[in-house]
């Protein structure tokens, strides 16, 4: 619960969690430490409002070439990870139906990939 009051004269804030005892119990005699202001001039501060976050998800361009990958029934893809490549490999680990393998080298992923074409054919 919030217990924070502030005097309306000098702005001091009466804090519970400093003082240890609720405002509403003090007596009504309580003068603000600060400017000797009466109890009736304190106020009591609201609770800040929370902010809900909403994050939303925007496509990148990444996003689009796995969407028309996967228009194209395609399922496997072939490649080495790098830096530049990066954004693609995201999108492709999020997509559901196409699945990546990675080599050392672009020369191993082209015999894989033609020596997986030629399997399948």
């Amino acid at each position: 619960m919030n217990d924070r009051y502030k005097c309306s004269h000098c702005d001091w804030i009466y804090r519970k969690q400093e003082l240890g005892h609720n405002f509403k119990n003090l007596p009504r005699f309580y003068r603000c430490p600060n400017c000797d202001a009466p109890k009736s001039g304190f106020s009591l501060i609201a609770p800040p409002k929370s902010k809900k976050v909403v994050i939303v998800y925007q496509p990148k361009v990444a996003d689009k070439i796995v969407e028309q990958l996967e228009k194209f029934k395609l399922n496997l893809i072939f490649g080495v990870p790098d830096n530049s490549n990066l954004p693609l490999l995201e999108a492709i680990e999020r997509s559901q139906k196409i699945k990546a393998v990675f080599a050392r080298s672009e020369k191993s992923a082209v015999l894989m990939a033609k020596a997986q074409s030629e399997l399948i054919n």
